[in-house]
């Protein structure tokens, strides 16, 4: 099976078409303390508090999973989030 092309399909419509996210002051607090050391493996009460943070900053309906590239991509989205927010803080 090969590449779909789905990631480079995304990449390209979101640099065209940016979706501007606002954060409250508390979704950053709350970022912050699952991204501060730079990891990207998280235990179930961390999952759980990413997948909240993603049906609120995207009012979706996710469920928690233990499947890891489902996990993924809802951390990979919202570490995104996170480092397009310290980026408009520097500048």
């Amino acid at each position: 099976m090969g590449d779909c092309g789905c990631d480079d399909r995304r990449d390209w419509l979101n640099k065209r078409f940016p979706y501007q996210v606002e954060l409250t002051p508390l979704q950053v607090e709350r970022l912050e303390k699952l991204f501060d050391r730079n990891r990207l493996n998280f235990n179930g009460a961390e999952t759980a508090e990413l997948y909240a943070l993603n049906n609120e900053i995207f009012s979706e309906k996710k469920k928690p999973k233990s499947c890891g590239p489902c996990a993924k991509e809802v951390t990979k989205r919202l570490l995104g989030i996170y480092e397009k927010y310290q980026e408009n803080l520097q500048g």
